[in-house]
């Protein structure tokens, strides 16, 4: 998406943070893992943050987590637990995220799983704008 000014539109960055993001939640069971049983639970709302409101958009997967320690370290490029992967798509993303004031949260669920978490300021159209 690009804007009438030739910029990248902003929202470019998300959806394209949130498409690493789905397919590292996929990719994260077992090569065994048949396509049907590779369970994503998504969640998009709107919260009320100090900073004002946020989307909030989180991607939850079943898959056989991660380490905490891992996990603090998960968004640094050339992290990766994935054999072959060269650990740049939540790096790429996070970066993506804070460029716009937003965030990528990575939580380890108990006992298994990952929830990853998409923070964005979020402004609503104002409501009876008057046109001149």
């Amino acid at each position: 998406m690009r804007s009438c000014h030739g910029r990248r539109d902003p929202r470019a960055y998300v959806v394209k943070t949130l498409s690493r993001v789905l397919k590292n939640a996929y990719e994260c069971y077992p090569d065994a893992t048949p396509a049907a049983k590779r369970l994503l639970q998504i969640q998009a709302n709107v919260v009320d943050q100090d900073l004002g409101q946020q989307l909030r958009i989180r991607v939850k997967d079943a898959g056989p987590g991660l380490d905490p320690t891992i996990a603090e370290k998960a968004h640094e490029p050339f992290t990766s637990t994935k054999p072959g992967h060269k650990g740049l798509g939540l790096a790429l993303g996070r970066q993506a995220m804070r460029s716009l004031g937003g965030q990528l949260i990575i939580q380890p669920n108990e006992p298994q799983g990952v929830t990853l978490t998409l923070l964005q300021p979020f402004v609503l159209p104002e409501e009876n704008k008057e046109t001149p």
